[in-house]
């Protein structure tokens, strides 16, 4: 691959950078070239600021690619073969690398190994992994009153716990089931006095239902008809904006 200039190159990378610098793009003669004098080589626009800007989206690389150190712009090579990329001699090289992997037995076959992950899971225990976390939903969370909440729906319903005199604790004690060959644990959101559970849950899926039929005690779920009146009361007291009721926020 060869420049205009006469400069040969291994790759187009090499070569797209090249022609960038040999046609004044960037250089010190470029720069220092009047503003109302400098127009585009290439689309004969006249350019009053943002020059390599320009150059870059009239190149169709993609605006920042001056700035990056690896080759003109990120996408670039998009569609092209490796041969039009790296030079074939590179191509080959990768081609080869390829090859070997995908022929190659499994290198991590050993993560699979029951010894080998039971280890891992006491090592986990022993540090204080596992168990419910924080964040675990897609809903606003955050502390009220010494109580984690991850949803607002949890929020609304410690509201109407306090406010009623309604007992219960955060529950941390997960319960084995089995989903899609995997052993997993499940941990309900709240234990009340009694010894019941209750899970606030605004969806039903398949693998909520494998815990549910595997779970060994009293589980109260909550969905949206059994959460609407506790919603209902929560904002007509506290307001629609009652998650500002949050301690902090984590």
């Amino acid at each position: 691959m060869q420049c205009k200039c006469g400069k040969s190159f291994k790759n187009n990378a090499g070569l797209y950078t090249h022609q960038k610098y040999c046609e004044g793009f960037g250089t010190k003669k470029d720069k220092n070239k009047k503003r109302a004098d400098w127009r585009c080589p290439k689309c004969d626009k006249h350019i009053h600021s943002q020059r390599e800007r320009h150059v870059e989206l009239c190149d169709g690389l993609g605006p920042g690619a001056h700035k990056r150190k690896k080759g003109p712009g990120k996408g670039w090579f998009k569609g092209l073969k490796l041969e039009e990329i790296h030079g074939e001699e590179r191509a080959k090289e990768i081609r080869k690398k390829i090859s070997r992997a995908s022929s190659s037995p499994d290198k991590h076959a050993y993560r699979q190994d029951p010894e080998y992950r039971k280890s891992l899971s006491e090592q986990a225990k022993k540090q204080g992994f596992g168990g419910p976390t924080k964040r675990g939903g897609r809903g606003k969370h955050g502390w009220y009153q010494g109580y984690w909440c991850d949803s607002s729906w949890e929020l609304a319903w410690i509201i109407y716990c306090l406010d009623h005199n309604i007992k219960f604790e955060r529950n941390k004690q997960g319960f084995p089931y089995r989903f899609k060959g995997k052993d997993k644990k499940y941990y309900p959101d709240f234990l009340l006095p009694d010894g019941s559970y209750v899970e606030i849950k605004g969806y039903l899926s398949s693998e909520f239902e494998l815990k549910r039929k595997s779970f060994p005690h009293s589980l109260k779920v909550l969905t949206q008809d059994e959460m609407r009146p506790i919603l209902e009361y929560t904002i007509s007291v506290y307001g629609k904006n009652y998650i500002e009721l949050y301690e902090t926020k984590h």
